[in-house]
Formats: structure tokens, sequence, C-alpha cells
């Protein structure tokens, strides 16, 4: 189905914490800066990084299996 990237994607976002959801959505729907972000959330430009990393990590697990 032309569906499946789509729904794998979707899906994949109940592995992932309401803050990396949160900081996913802001990063990669709204367009935010790391910095934009990391004033947003009240959280350092590396922890922006560190979720970001570790949800898309999840995401291409999912996309893997």
């Amino acid at each position: 189905s032309t569906l499946f990237p789509y729904t794998t994607l979707f899906r994949s976002r109940d592995h992932l914490s309401v803050q990396e959801q949160r900081i996913f959505h802001l990063r990669f729907n709204d367009g935010y800066s790391y910095e934009e972000i990391a004033v947003d959330e009240d959280i350092s430009r590396v922890a922006v990084w560190k979720h970001l990393s570790h949800a898309l990590n999840i995401i291409r697990q999912q996309f893997k299996k």
C-alpha cells in the first residue's frame, strides 16, 4: 500500500516519549530550529539533539521491521 510509510511513521510515535513527540513535531512539522525548540521546551540544545536522535533511531527501527 502507498500509505505504508505514513502508517509506519504515525505508529512510530507510540514508541516515543511525549517530550520526544513534541520535539519531533516542532522540528519537522513546524520547522523550529534546535535553538527555538530548546527555548520552547526550556532545555539545552544538546538535549534537543539527543531527543531527536533517539526519536529518529526509533523511527528507523520501525521501518526496518
